[in-house]
């Protein structure tokens, strides 16, 4: 499934936070969750009417990945129902950066796997 630009967010909350933003993405309709030996929570749900693919690691990076849709559409997405919803609920956000990445070829599955690996 091509895709044009997903959006990728990455953000650092506080070790301490992790159980809001846990709550939060909890919220939205999860399809898909798993904790991988590193203790890496990865959930795949439904935001904003886009599949979202939602990693959270135990050091407070989350990393927030769109499956489809232009990079403009999933941003937009990502700060409103992601990064306000966590600040409207206190967890301080930091480090926040938005990129976009393009595959023409099995774009959700390779979008989140080739972000990580920039990492």
């Amino acid at each position: 499934m091509p895709c044009n630009g997903v959006a990728v967010m990455q953000a650092l909350a506080r070790k301490e936070a992790l159980a809001d933003v846990l709550e939060l993405i909890k919220e939205f309709n999860i399809v898909a969750q798993e904790v991988t030996a590193a203790g890496i929570v990865k959930i795949s749900v439904i935001i904003g009417g886009l599949p979202v693919n939602v990693a959270i690691e135990r050091d407070g990076k989350i990393t927030a990945i769109t499956q489809s849709g232009t990079f403009e559409e999933g941003k937009k997405v990502l700060e409103a129902m992601i990064v306000e919803a966590l600040r409207l609920r206190g967890v301080n956000i930091s480090d926040l950066k938005f990129e976009q990445h393009r595959h023409d070829h099995q774009a959700p599955r390779l979008a989140y796997s080739t972000a990580t690996a920039q990492r």
